[in-house]
């Protein structure tokens, strides 16, 4: 955050996510298309360096709990359902923030 309660201008944050995602694989050979939907939670953690009264660069990494799972019927009686899966999601970002 931009405020000026600490005298450190390089603050680790660490923090939590919650949300909503949506899944959607277009059709392929052989399989029509599928969709799932499902609640996303997760965790990051990182660095803030005050470059002002208003201005920050944070660098930081996160891990998303995704669990989505699509599943593509067959178009062809001889082929199995097939499924389409994200089970999570890591990665990590720097990023400008800036205060008005």
């Amino acid at each position: 955050s931009l405020t000026k309660s600490s005298d450190s201008q390089l603050r680790p944050f660490i923090g939590g996510d919650f949300g909503y995602g949506w899944l959607d694989v277009s059709a392929i050979p052989g399989y029509d298309s599928g969709e799932d939907n499902n609640i996303l939670y997760g965790a990051r953690a990182g660095l803030n360096l005050a470059l002002g009264n208003r201005v920050e660069i944070e660098v930081g990494a996160r891990y998303t709990v995704v669990d989505l799972d699509a599943e593509l019927d067959s178009r062809l009686p001889f082929l199995a359902p097939a499924h389409y899966e994200v089970e999570n999601n890591k990665g990590w970002w720097v990023g400008f923030n800036f205060g008005f």
